[in-house]
């Protein structure tokens, strides 16, 4: 298996160090963000990020926000959110799994893989419309 890269984003250091442990002993690239921002800058510094595991309530922004910023700056990302609040469903970007705190090692590692399989998606897609997008400029 190839090492996905997984940007956890969590202003809670126990919560982040757990989840980090937790997935490099599952043979993943771990990258620890403790802020919003923070995770912006790796995302536009340490491409690519297969998977963004982040938190809902943390100062700077919340999580469903983080998640369109991201979207933004690197669409083939597939993101998941965790909560330990109740969110509602107008609050989360479309298609992004929300899961409820606290979370066993199992459910972090399947939500993982699940995001890793939506990421490999988006990137066939991505490779799909530049392949269209050549073709088109090649003609014209």
């Amino acid at each position: 298996m190839a090492s996905a890269r997984v940007l956890i984003v969590d202003d809670e250091p126990l919560l982040l160090e757990a989840y980090a442990r937790t997935l490099r002993r599952n043979g993943y690239d771990v990258l620890k963000a403790g802020r919003p921002s923070q995770a912006l800058e790796i995302v536009r510094s340490h491409p690519p990020i297969d998977v963004v595991l982040s938190d809902v309530v943390m100062p700077e922004m919340c999580g469903p926000d983080l998640v369109r910023e991201v979207e933004h700056l690197s669409p083939e990302t597939a993101c998941v959110l965790i909560t330990g609040a109740v969110v509602g469903s107008l609050e989360r970007p479309p298609d992004v799994p929300l899961l409820s705190k606290p979370l066993s090692q199992r459910n972090v590692i399947a939500a993982v893989e699940e995001a890793i399989a939506r990421s490999a998606q988006l990137r066939a897609k991505a490779a799909q419309v530049q392949g269209k997008r050549r073709r088109i400029a090649a003609v014209v």
